[in-house]
């Protein structure tokens, strides 16, 4: 058989191939981003809040939702990158930031997703998508119900008592 002949045939098996090897329904799992320190001076915090998210998603049975760890990089030119790569990503629903770096203002203010801020590092809720969850004082002087004013918080758990 000649060579021209052949080459349509390879064509479509490859291409049968490829769409064998792809997901069946094409859902990706939510994504929740954890951009914290985990190198450098403030490693400690990143890896405390990693272990708690980790028991918050074992608490509310989230098998079905992924978590991201990402380092800051110990620079708010650095968590700035990051935040702009997840913004790539559009299964990542939310980012939780804590750290004097992923916390600041223009860190907030690069971000397309919903950011959940953790603790006070200094900075205010600079952005709309911006939420605190560092304590009932500064939850209760901004919104009690800024948490539940997420549409990703809301879809991950049904309920949220």
């Amino acid at each position: 058989m000649p060579l021209n002949r052949l080459r349509p045939i390879v064509v479509a098996a490859m291409a049968l191939l490829l769409a064998a090897c792809s997901a069946a329904d094409g859902f990706a799992p939510p994504k929740i981003a954890l951009l914290a320190p985990f190198e450098g001076q403030y490693r400690e915090i990143g890896y405390n809040a990693y272990h708690a998210v980790q028991l918050a998603f074992a608490d509310a049975a989230l098998a079905d939702a992924q978590l991201l760890a990402v380092d800051d990089g110990g620079s708010v030119e650095s968590a700035m990158a990051r935040v702009k790569a997840l913004n790539l990503d559009p299964a990542v629903a939310t980012i939780i930031a804590l750290g004097p770096f992923a916390t600041h203002e223009t860190v907030q203010m690069v971000n397309d997703k919903a950011m959940i801020l953790v603790g006070n590092w200094g900075y205010d809720r600079a952005d709309a998508d911006s939420f605190y969850a560092a304590g009932a004082a500064h939850t209760r002087d901004r919104r009690t119900d800024d948490l539940l004013m997420l549409e990703q918080v809301r879809a991950l758990r049904d309920d949220l008592d």
